[in-house]
């Protein structure tokens, strides 16, 4: 394996642990304003406002700083825990962070860097999403909302 190739992969596979890592802000803050909203359209840009705020603890709400966001090893060097209240971070960042990983290593190794592997990267991104979301909204159904219960 030559170093350029090295590199490549390399640089596929940070690619794919960031989009992971959106995929993971996506699935955590969709699904509340879905259930929120559930016998209403919910339109595009109030789902787009709903992931622009920057990362934050969801515990004491403190800021993620750029630095604690690098893909499995800011999860890895914090333990698992946020920097600021020693809250728990769930493994699920993690998994997905990994399945985007492996999301950017196919899409590069099955067509190398070109259109085909940006749009095989998207496609099989799009499917991690559905896929997370429902089985976050599933998972949020089981446990009961609060809104319920009151």
């Amino acid at each position: 394996m030559t170093p350029q190739l090295v590199l490549e992969y390399l640089f596929a596979a940070a690619q794919g642990g960031v989009m992971g890592s959106f995929i993971g802000v996506v699935v955590t803050r969709i699904p509340p304003l879905m259930r929120a909203a559930s016998n209403e359209r919910v339109g595009a840009l109030k789902l787009l406002l709903s992931v622009l705020p920057g990362s934050h603890c969801q515990e004491c709400n403190s800021p993620v700083h750029l630095w604690n966001m690098i893909p499995i090893l800011s999860h890895v060097l914090l333990r698992g825990r946020c920097r600021d209240c020693s809250a728990t971070i769930g493994l699920e960042n993690v998994l997905l962070e990994l399945m985007g990983i492996a999301v950017g290593l196919v899409s590069v190794s099955s067509f190398g860097w070109s259109s085909h592997a940006v749009l095989c990267f998207f496609a099989l991104s799009t499917a991690v999403v559905v896929i997370a979301t429902k089985l976050a909204m599933k998972q949020q159904r089981r446990r009961g909302s609060p809104e319920r219960s009151r």
